[in-house]
């Protein structure tokens, strides 16, 4: 009886996390208005610094994305690709991606980061810049903070859409990971469903804020990776 209720309860929690899981995927307009949000600040960001390269990386980069999900922007040296490479641009899965179709009709295809040896340095970013950039960011109708802490950043808020966004020098340990999640969020069915409740979890008991040393979206993302990692049998590979 003991492992009847056992089994019966983690049925029921497997059927709530997929739940979950199927209310955050992004919808065709959430995926519309998130690229036109990146495509909006990118503008105030190339007044100040026009020759720059911008990039999404992070979960918006990989199929653990969600609604909620905030855009991580890096900005970065002109890069040059090397031979063999591919371009470091967004793409979309193929029609034969082993990725689950979300339950929602109007989900799109979750956007996939391709592979690319890239050579790319983070842009060198002042305290003069960042201040240009801050100010360029808010006259163009956004609000904007500087974060000098753990690492330099700009947070930005659209109060029309709600969206919001980080803007930070990326490096290529940022691009490298961000590949690495991706490829983890596409070997089984399962990782984005239960990254993304292990993120809720920590979310909805506000255990999220790095300022105050807990662990930060991508902390939980790892955390929730290391699980899968540490089962037996073994959902992701090590």
């Amino acid at each position: 009886a003991s492992a009847s209720s056992s089994r019966s309860a983690i049925s029921s929690l497997s059927r709530e996390i997929v739940s979950l899981y199927a209310a955050q995927v992004p919808s065709r307009r959430d995926v519309v208005l998130r690229k036109d949000f990146v495509e909006r600040v990118t503008v105030p960001i190339r007044t100040v610094r026009p020759h720059v390269t911008l990039q999404v990386y992070g979960s918006s980069a990989t199929a653990l994305v969600t609604r909620t999900s905030c855009l991580d922007i890096g900005v970065c040296e002109p890069t040059a690709t090397l031979p063999g490479s591919r371009s470091p641009s967004v793409s979309r899965h193929s029609s034969g991606s082993s990725t689950p179709s979300p339950t929602r009709d109007e989900s799109p295809q979750i956007p996939r980061r391709p592979r690319g040896r890239l050579s790319m340095k983070a842009a060198e970013m002042t305290q003069d810049v960042w201040a240009a950039l801050s100010n360029a960011i808010a006259y163009s109708g956004f609000e904007s903070e500087f974060c000098p802490t753990p690492s330099p950043m700009l947070r930005v808020y659209d109060p029309a859409t709600t969206l919001q966004c980080t803007v930070r020098p990326l490096n290529v340990a940022d691009d490298k990971l961000t590949q690495l999640l991706g490829d983890y969020a596409l070997a089984d069915p399962r990782v984005p469903p239960f990254v993304a409740a292990v993120k809720a979890f920590g979310k909805a008991r506000n255990l999220t804020d790095v300022s105050c040393g807990m662990l930060s979206s991508l902390g939980w993302t790892m955390l929730a990776v290391q699980t899968l990692q540490l089962t037996r049998p073994q959902v992701i590979p090590s």
